[in-house]
């Protein structure tokens, strides 16, 4: 961190972290991505390394394909609501409808 840009830290943060545009609204990828151009972080890169991981994921899958159950694709933002319970950026719910856990009687 001491010798690398705060725009590349925050584009390797981002990456390790899935924060891509799909995931977040739209004024907080913007934040992300004024605050990359900002500091020495580079978009391109950000993508550029994004594609690969990408690359490398499905080379993965196609080695064994057995273990995948599931069909990969990147999901819209209802679909990222109801995993994540809303988009990076938005406040979360506080108490989710759903099932509750059982507590014992006091």
């Amino acid at each position: 961190m001491r010798r690398r840009p705060l725009g590349r830290t925050i584009a390797t943060i981002c990456m390790d972290l899935a924060v891509v545009p799909g995931f977040c609204t739209g004024p907080f990828w913007n934040q992300v991505f004024e605050t990359l151009q900002g500091y020495g972080g580079s978009f391109t890169s950000l993508c550029k390394m994004r594609a690969h991981r990408v690359v490398s994921f499905q080379k993965e899958r196609d080695q064994h394909p057995e273990s995948w159950d599931c069909a990969w694709e990147f999901p819209g933002p209802k679909t990222v609501r109801r995993i994540l319970g809303c988009l990076i950026g938005e406040a979360p719910i506080r108490h989710p409808p759903g099932p509750r856990l059982a507590t014992a009687p006091p």
